[in-house]
């Protein structure tokens, strides 16, 4: 051991520096390629964060308007009921008062047909009262011609 090496020793130590190299230009491409994908991939992490917090916000903002509905819906169900509820007892009113007005009406028939038969029977009182004032008259006259003839 002297301490040098023999040219076949350079030889191979040069071939295995120019494979080592070449070994580390390999892993500085595919480290480089690596970083550029890990930079692409962190972009990407962080426009998904962006749009995750912007859904979120949508999403509450949504909520409150769909909560805010269904209060509006609730409310206008009650005013539909009410509405329906006052139609049927306007309807049942109607019903009631057309009832009452046909009773009044069949009322006021059976009085009519009463108010003309009482007027036919004050007529028929009424001619026969004139035709018993003719009998008492003309009975009065043949009393009075009688009473002159004695």
């Amino acid at each position: 051991g002297t301490g040098k090496r023999t040219k076949d020793e350079s030889l191979a130590l040069k071939k295995l520096i120019e494979e080592l190299k070449s070994d580390l230009k390999v892993e500085f491409s595919h480290r480089k390629a690596l970083l550029a994908q890990f930079r692409g991939l962190k972009n990407e992490l962080r426009n998904s964060t962006l749009r995750l917090k912007e859904i979120e916000k949508l999403r509450i903002f949504l909520s409150e308007d769909l909560c805010e509905l269904k209060l509006k819906c609730k409310g206008e169900e009650s005013a539909l009921k009410a509405s329906r509820t006052n139609k049927e007892e306007a309807l049942i009113q109607s019903d009631l008062l057309r009832f009452e007005a046909q009773r009044f009406k069949d009322e006021l028939n059976c009085k009519v047909d009463l108010v003309f038969s009482l007027e036919t029977d004050r007529q028929g009182i009424v001619n026969v009262m004139k035709e018993r004032k003719a009998e008492i008259a003309a009975h009065l006259e043949v009393k009075e011609i009688t009473s002159k003839s004695s």
